[in-house]
This record gives structure tokens, C-alpha cells and sequence, in this order.
């Protein structure tokens, strides 16, 4: 599951976008950057960058060359269709290089952006002709087994993250990012849907707290803590972090994150999976609806068309994460669907979910192919099994056999929170409907049947839908900022001005600083 990473801008709109011609036809899929210079005026701007950040005593790396391997490897992002070549990556290893960069940045009149892990759809993390921030060298990952609290650097990739949890003694979990490459930065700050967050919530409900590096170079250790909660400033910024959206406010250095115990000595998970074109799907779907209602916390179930199948084929499979020790308990409770006659795979074992989740592949990332990624938030009763059936017919017509309709499920923790508590508002949805084409040869014809294929499907369902996750960020989203903070803009409006008033944090779907 994976998220939008860190990042950010300067307050002019000289700004790296993805940008797609859409009109009654859509065109071929582009990437087009607003901003430009001539050579000498890059240059000149390099230049001014350089004597800043080193005046400042910067400890970290530089590099302005594009054939190096470490600059090869910041763009060499998951979507390759928005990617685009910085001016110079650095990697800063403190707050306060970071502010340094920011500072220098801001001065020289360049652009900027901050990657984390380098799954964010629309291509935001990199700044074309600009300054990008790489926060791979601010990778830490520390875990207090006593108390079970997480402390992690935005750069940390989550398989490392599992790693390290597994090594020391596996004892407990964190509500994490399912794809193993991304990366904390845009996961929790979006809200951080997990295959556990039925059981304990979505990220952000784990944090304990987030250091923030604002565009003064203001450095802001945000917490439930009562002294933050004095500090109007703080307790916004504590409140803004929890759902309202990578890039916005800041760069976020750390975060603290609270465990949950791992059930041991395991779970039984995996995949019950069907042919992609399983006649019976409604009824499949059906039994889901009706089990929802009841569906225990522990019981997760995540639905969706995935390359399972023989040579990565698709099969319309259930992900079942069923958190409870007792295997029996969780036979009986998928028992209607994983006895079905026409279940044509079925990976369900019992085992230790840090041992599941390491080995969990990258089955439904673009891997450095081309991507056009949408979503729908989907209250419950919407998806109706006709709803499903239709989708069916989509996928098995589908442009691409790499393109992927996928679920996440919603309820349990999730819901009981109160939508305003933190910025995320999706908290009463009961699937979060994933739309992703993904080709691999970017060819104008093919880009535009595959770009058709979203653009069809989202018409349809953006009528049925209640909103948008933000980390799966859709740049050609109408009404985005609604759609992906509800009745919390508002309040998201009034803290960005707060804490960044010049708007230095700023890309094409960045939130704005007044109402």
C-alpha cells in the first residue's frame, strides 16, 4: 500500500508536475515540468546553491551529476513516466542540514522537492531543474523492545523496517506500508492504510510524535504530549501530520512510532484466489458484504484482481490477514469462500506475520514501469456485487494484463476514530477501490488505451464515490482537495498558513495557505 512521499516546493509555480493531456480523447500521457533555464542560468543558480550550502557547514553529500549511480538511483522512481531530472540531489543527514538546504534553496530561487522511497504516483518527489532532497542517508531505524516504541528516519524502506523488527526477537509489529520499498515519509503523513489496520488502526494512529523541519528553519518535535498540546503552533502541526498529506507543512526528520504485540506464535494469512473471470464472482462478493457488518477487528480482508495467476496472470483473490492466534478461530471465520469448489489458489498458512510481510513482493507496483494511478473512497453498501461484475468486465478488457483493480477494506479501528480527531477523514469508508494501469513500453498508442481505460472507469465510479486517499494521489483528480480532506480542509487551510505563511512548501496539489 504503498503512499505520496515527502515533498515540497518553493512559492512561485515554477513547479515539477505530471501532467497528462486529458480531453473527449485522451492524449499520450506526459510529464511536463513549468520550469526551465537555459544552461548558464543553471549554471549561475548551481552555483548560488553550492557556496550557500557549504558556507553553512552542510554535512551531508552533493551531487549535480546526472551520470552518477547514487543520482541515477534518487530518480529511478517506481512510476517512470513522471520521471524527471533534478539539478542537484543532497542527501541531508540532520534537521539541521535540512534547514540548511531549504534555506539555500529558497535564496537562490530553486524549486525543491524531498523523496522518501519514490512511490508517489504523480511524480511530485522530483524537482526538474531543481533541488531534490533525498532522505536515504536519514534511514535510522531504533526500536526500544521494552516499551515497544519505533523510532525511524523518513528514508527507512519498510522491508528494512520488518527486518529489523524481525531481529529483534519478532515480538512486535508496526502498522506499516504492505509494498516492502516504501517509505515512512508520505505513508504516515497521508494516514498509512496497512494490512493491519483493522486490528490497530491506520498509521498515523500509531505515532507518538513528528519532527518537522519548517521553511524558517524552525525545527518542531510534534506530540499528544501536554506541553504540545499548550503550544497552538504545535498542537496544529501534531494534528495536520496525521492525514493531511506529505509535502504541506515541512520535512519530517523522525518519527516515533508505537508497536503493537505481535500474535504469536502466528496468524494464518495469505491469498484464496479465483480465476480473473470466476463466473460466480457476485456471489464471492456478496458473502463479503454480508459478513462486514460483524466482521471481527482481528479479520482483515482485501480484495483484489492481482498477478497471481501462472506468469504473472491476474486472479481475483481475497488477501486474507485473519490477526488471531487460534487457526481454527480463522478457518471457520473465511470457511464460506475458502471451501468454494472454484478457489483455484489458495496460499492461507499459519506463520508469523513479520514472516509473511517480509516476503510479501512488489506484486502491485509499477516497478519502474508507467502508471496512471486513481482512487475512490467507498462508504458502505456502494459496491454492490452489479458493481463488481462490472469491474470484472474492465479488467478482463483491459488495455494492459499488468492493469489492477484492488481494495483496501475499512471498519474496525480504523472507524473508531472520530473523523476530526486527526486530518485524515476517510474514517467511515468501507473500501478504499484502487484503480492502476501499468505498461511497460510507452509507445503514444499504448499510453492513450491505457490512460482511456482510467478515464472511462473513473467516470463512472467518481459519481459513487465519497472521496479520495491522498496517498494515492490522482494529479488530474477534479475537486481534490475536497476529495481528499473532506471537512477537514478547512481546518488544514488554517494550519498551513500557520506554520509555512510564504507558502515555500508548494506543488500542484499542495494544500493551500488560506481558505
Amino acid at each position: 500500500m504503498g503512499s505520496p512521499l515527502l515533498l515540497s516546493g518553493t512559492s512561485t509555480l515554477r513547479r515539477n508536475t505530471c501532467l497528462i493531456l486529458l480531453s473527449l480523447s485522451i492524449a499520450v500521457a506526459k510529464c511536463i515540468q513549468s520550469f526551465s533555464k537555459g544552461t548558464d542560468a543553471r549554471s549561475d543558480t548551481l552555483a548560488c546553491f553550492e557556496d550557500l550550502l557549504y558556507q553553512s557547514r552542510f554535512s551531508g553529500r552533493i551531487d549535480p551529476n546526472r551520470a552518477d549511480q547514487a543520482f541515477r538511483n534518487v530518480t529511478d522512481i517506481d512510476n517512470q513516466r513522471c520521471a524527471v531530472t533534478p539539478l542537484v540531489i543532497v542527501w541531508p543527514k540532520s534537521s539541521i542540514d535540512v534547514a540548511a538546504v531549504i534555506r539555500a534553496a529558497e535564496s537562490c530561487q530553486m524549486h525543491f522537492s524531498v523523496i522518501s522511497g519514490g512511490h508517489g504516483a504523480a511524480g511530485y518527489a522530483l524537482a526538474k531543474d531543481g533541488v531534490t532532497i533525498s532522505m536515504e542517508d536519514m534511514s535510522s531505524v531504533a526500536i526500544d523492545s521494552v516499551n515497544g516504541i519505533l523510532e525511524i528516519g523518513p528514508g527507512a524502506r519498510f522491508k528494512n523496517i520488518y527486518a529489523a523488527l524481525n531481529a529483534s526477537g519478532g515480538q512486535w509489529v508496526a502498522v506499516g506500508g504492505g509494498c516492502p520499498m516504501v517509505a515512512p515519509g508520505g505513508f504516515y503523513l497521508g494516514g498509512g492504510w496497512s494490512f493491519l489496520s483493522r486490528s490497530y488502526g491506520l498509521g498515523v494512529d500509531t505515532l507518538l510524535s513528528v519532527t518537522t523541519v519548517l521553511a524558517d528553519g524552525r525545527v518542531v518535535v510534534a506530540s499528544g504530549d501536554t506541553s504540545c498540546a499548550r503550544d497552538t503552533l504545535c498542537n496544529n502541526l501534531w494534528w495536520a501530520s496525521r492525514g493531511g498529506g506529505g509535502g504541506n507543512f515541512g520535512v519530517v526528520t523522525k518519527f516515533r512510532v508505537k508497536l503493537a504485540p505481535a500474535v504469536l506464535p502466528g496468524i494464518t494469512i495469505g491469498q484464496l484466489c479465483w480465476d480473473a473471470d470466476v463466473p460466480a464472482l457476485g456471489d464471492i462478493w456478496q458473502w463479503l458484504l454480508d459478513a462486514y457488518p460483524a466482521m471481527p477487528d482481528w479479520l482483515q480482508i482485501d480484495p483484489g484482481w492481482l498477478p497471481l495467476g501462472s506468469n504473472g496472470t491476474r486472479l481475483f483473490c481475497h488477501t486474507v490477514i485473519c490477526n488471531h492466534a487460534d487457526a481454527e478461530t480463522c478457518n471457520n471465520a473465511v470457511a464460506p469462500v475458502a471451501t468454494r469448489p472454484d478457489v483455484t489458489l489458495n496460499t492461507l498458512s499459519y506463520q508469523p506475520y513479520l514472516t509473511w510481510q517480509m516476503a510479501h513482493n512488489r506484486i502491485t507496483a509499477a516497478q519502474h514501469g508507467y502508471l496512471y494511478l486513481t482512487n475512490f473512497v467507498m462508504e458502505a453498501g456502494v459496491v454492490s456485487a452489479a458493481v463488481m461484475q462490472r469491474l470484472q468486465q474492465a479488467v478482463l478488457s483491459s488495455p494492459s494484463p499488468r492493469n489492477l483493480v484492488i481494495f483496501h477494506l475499512g471498519g474496525g479501528k480504523i472507524a473508531s476514530v472520530n473523523a476530526t480527531a486527526t486530518a485524515f477523514p476517510h474514517r467511515s469508508a468501507q473500501l478504499v477501490l484502487q484503480i492502476k494501469a501499468i505498461w511497460d513500453t510507452n509507445t503514444p498508442s499504448v499510453a492513450d488505451a491505457n490512460m482511456q481505460w482510467v478515464a472511462a472507469l473513473k467516470s463512472w465510479l467518481t459519481p459513487l464515490s465519497s472521496g479520495s486517499y491522498v496517498n494515492y494521489i490522482d494529479p488530474f483528480l477534479d475537486n481534490w482537495e475536497s476529495m481528499y480532506y473532506g471537512n477537514n480542509l478547512a481546518r488544514l487551510w488554517q494550519v498551513k498558513h500557520q506554520v509555512d505563511p510564504t507558502n515555500a512548501f508548494v506543488f500542484n496539489q499542495s494544500i493551500r495557505g488560506s481558505g
